[in-house]
């Protein structure tokens, strides 16, 4: 199983230029193994140990991450913003608890990232976009100051499609961020700065959001752990019924940590348990958006078998959501979307200030009757609910699925050449200037609000391949608790 932990990025080393994403695209033999050289590859559970031993200190590490950022950016350009002078006076404040033997908690002192979308103090808030004010904030939304208090050390802020509205990493504010397992490659979205800093080692843990797959579809692209917590689990601010703020890390235990930070009333320390006995069912296709590729089945099927071998039993379930009910709905998120925009940008400030790909969508639902659109997608939410009263998460403690159907696509793409196949293909590129039916099928557990984790299963030549498990509402520790049940026997 790869995980980001054996891998540094030589490729992100070749240029120290200014955000623009536009850097050669770098082939995946050309990310080298560097964790026995520099502290890149360390988890946060072991950057945290070593501070207690005294093996390295916060500054040091904040030092040798901010150098490994800057360096970075003109390859991997996961950063939207830098805070290098707060890093530091953090991280030394830091180390003067370690050396008194007074540490605020278990991540005091380990650097971290944020979301572009979170309030955080002194640090603009532009959600990828040049009609956002690149004006810093005066304060924290409640979860930041967690974190502040509990003394983790902000590196700054990570990169995000216009709006968060979009699978991509591409904005016409930041440029195209790239994916480290190979920079050719997109990191999807819209969480995608959060995943390659964390694949590329530049920050542990990565505060991230997700609202149709944004937390869930670039970790898996990145072969990193997501967590999408039960909505409410995590405070937000502004925060709308589906939308969830979760963590993106290299492992488990590591989201654990994050978690007990950003949820101390939830979460706390992880205990074993022994899911043999438990209702697990296997969802190799949900029935919306695309069926996984012969190659992602495959090693999803094996997965299931590791864990059936492990002495589970894991019930295989057929396809139970209609496929022409979630299109409909994500029409209707869109125009809301849109609109929202159009309402103090007209489309021609849009045209010259966002992406290509934002500028598609914006402008072919401009051209939709928003009453037509927004009451077929009421009507399909009514049917989506009607559907999902079969889910197997009814009657089953945990369902297992692949993340993500299809294999990594191009940067600078907004979807993979496998959805240009799909009969809804012509449509979705009239009506919405493009398709996001490879994480469709995500909608289901956002609808639900299910407690979902995605685990990276391939290694990195085969591109990676994300492992989905779904719990139950409300059971965000049981789930975290198999998840690394799971973690270990795939490893």
């Amino acid at each position: 199983m790869y995980t980001r932990r054996q891998f540094a990025l030589t490729a992100a080393m070749l240029s120290s230029s200014a955000i623009s994403g536009r850097a050669m695209a770098v082939p995946m033999h050309a990310i080298t193994p560097l964790r026995s050289q520099n502290l890149m590859g360390m988890t946060a559970s072991e950057i945290a140990s070593g501070y207690g031993t005294g093996s390295h200190s916060p500054v040091e590490v904040t030092s040798k991450m901010l150098d490994d950022i800057e360096l970075s950016q003109g390859s991997v350009n996961a950063y939207a913003y830098i805070d290098r002078e707060g890093a530091l006076k953090a991280a030394r404040a830091s180390e003067k608890r370690w050396m008194s033997k007074r540490p605020l908690g278990q991540i005091d002192g380990v650097p971290m990232a944020f979301k572009d979308q979170y309030h955080v103090a002194d640090m603009p808030m532009r959600l990828g976009s040049r009609l956002r004010s690149a004006s810093p904030l005066d304060s924290d939304e409640p979860v930041v100051d967690r974190f502040r208090q509990a003394g983790a050390v902000f590196l700054g802020k990570t990169t995000q499609p216009e709006e968060g509205s979009l699978a991509t990493g591409v904005s016409g504010l930041y440029g195209v961020t790239r994916n480290p397992l190979d920079l050719s490659k997109s990191v999807g979205g819209s969480s995608g700065g959060a995943a390659a800093a964390g694949a590329a080692g530049l920050g542990p843990i990565q505060m991230a959001a997700d609202g149709g797959g944004s937390i869930r579809t670039p970790a898996s692209y990145c072969a990193m752990v997501g967590f999408k917590p039960t909505p409410g689990v995590i405070p937000r601010t502004g925060d709308p019924e589906y939308a969830v703020y979760g963590p993106i890390t290299a492992t488990v235990g590591d989201a654990q940590l994050a978690l007990k930070a950003a949820a101390p009333s939830t979460f706390q320390d992880l205990t074993r348990f022994d899911p043999k006995g438990m209702k697990i069912a296997y969802l190799p296709f949900s029935g919306a958006g695309l069926p996984p590729t012969t190659e992602i089945r495959a090693a999803t099927d094996v997965a299931v078998q590791t864990l059936r071998a492990a002495g589970v039993q894991i019930d295989v379930i057929e396809p139970m959501v209609p496929g022409d009910i979630l299109p409909r709905i994500a029409g209707m998120f869109y125009l809301n979307d849109v609109f929202e925009t159009l309402a103090s940008h007209p489309l021609n400030v849009q045209k010259s200030n966002v992406s290509q790909l934002r500028y598609s969508l914006v402008e072919a639902i401009s051209k939709l009757d928003a009453d037509t659109v927004l009451a077929d997608g009421q009507k399909a939410m009514g049917e989506l609910a009607t559907a999902l009263l079969q889910h197997p998460i009814n009657d089953y403690d945990f369902v297992i699925s692949p993340t993500m159907p299809t294999p990594l696509h191009a940067a600078e793409n907004g979807w993979p050449i496998e959805a240009e196949a799909s009969p809804n293909f012509a449509m979705q590129k009239e009506r919405y200037g493009g398709t996001q039916e490879h994480q469709l099928h995500l909608v289901i557990g956002t609808f639900l609000g299910l407690p979902e984790i995605t685990l990276p299963l391939a290694a990195p030549a085969q591109s990676p391949i994300g492992l989905l498990l779904s719990g139950k509402r409300q059971e965000d520790t049981k789930l975290l608790t198999f998840a690394k049940w799971v973690e270990e026997r795939l490893l």
